[in-house]
């Protein structure tokens, strides 16, 4: 990554565009976010409804197979779950990033990067709130252990909007000039997301002979990241932490050598 920034001299004025723009992006943040649940009655309490009956429907379903307390599965299978729609949320929505701008793209030059960060903000608020909502059931099942622990969960969800950005962007792109991305990112979740360990807990997989299934998933160090202060009281492990971060860095690395060499092109392609 650093060798993309150091080789492009008008990084730092493009990441100060994208600043100078942020009512912009955060204007759509917010229409998003009113289109969602326009007419809704709950509103946005239905980011809190929907992943408390979620879990306590799969709870019911599949705690006693996999031989685990409620107290332990509920934060894992929360947790869990709510990094699987951040994922699939800047995976799928970040296809349809740049034909959903299309007309602000048309009318105006803005960075196009700001347009996948409108998708990994809204992705990622919705996150945040099923975080918290796990954070609290945690406590009421089986207590905060460690309120410092806890405290690493910020930065963990700041490197999952980065992680999140850069999904989004390399989708964004890829599904301007190759139509069936879409179609094969919806076969490529339904594989990948029983081979991440969001509703069993990896033990499960270890116990079996399959631990390698896990350690060559790189999405599983996140769930560490999220899971480890809530079930254990302590942080995630350095190993947990360098790998997350080095799988950020190698994807923002990726998105910012498309954004270098595609820009310009876009605009053209959706025509």
């Amino acid at each position: 990554m650093q060798a993309v920034l150091s080789d492009h001299p008008r990084w730092s004025a493009y990441l100060r565009e994208i600043w100078d723009y942020r009512y912009f992006w955060m204007s759509l943040v917010r229409i998003d976010l009113r289109n969602r649940y326009k007419r809704s009655v709950l509103g946005v309490g239905w980011s809190l409804l929907q992943p408390i009956a979620m879990t306590s429907v799969l709870c019911f379903c599949f705690h006693a197979v996999f031989d685990i307390g409620l107290a332990d599965y509920v934060p894992l299978l929360m947790t869990g779950m709510a990094f699987w729609a951040l994922v699939s949320g800047c995976i799928t929505d970040g296809c349809q990033t740049f034909y959903q701008a299309q007309g602000y793209i048309k009318a105006e030059r803005i960075p196009l990067a700001v347009y996948s960060l409108r998708t990994a903000l809204t992705t990622t608020l919705h996150f945040s709130i099923t975080i918290a909502v796990a954070v609290v059931v945690t406590g009421l099942f089986r207590g905060i252990e460690s309120v410092v622990a806890l405290a690493t969960l910020l930065p963990t969800i700041a490197l999952l909007l980065l992680f999140g950005w850069s999904l989004a962007t390399l989708m964004a792109f890829a599904a301007v000039h190759f139509p069936d991305v879409p179609y094969l990112s919806t076969i490529g979740l339904q594989i990948l997301f029983y081979l991440t360990p969001v509703m069993y807990p990896p033990s499960i997989v270890e116990s079996r002979g399959l631990g390698d299934v896990l350690r060559f998933n790189p999405l599983g160090y996140f769930l560490q990241l999220l899971r480890d202060p809530l079930l254990t009281g302590m942080p995630a492990s350095p190993q947990a932490y360098a790998i997350a971060c080095a799988l950020t860095a190698l994807t923002v690395g990726a998105a910012l050598i498309v954004i270098r060499r595609k820009e310009r092109q876009l605009i053209f392609s959706l025509i």
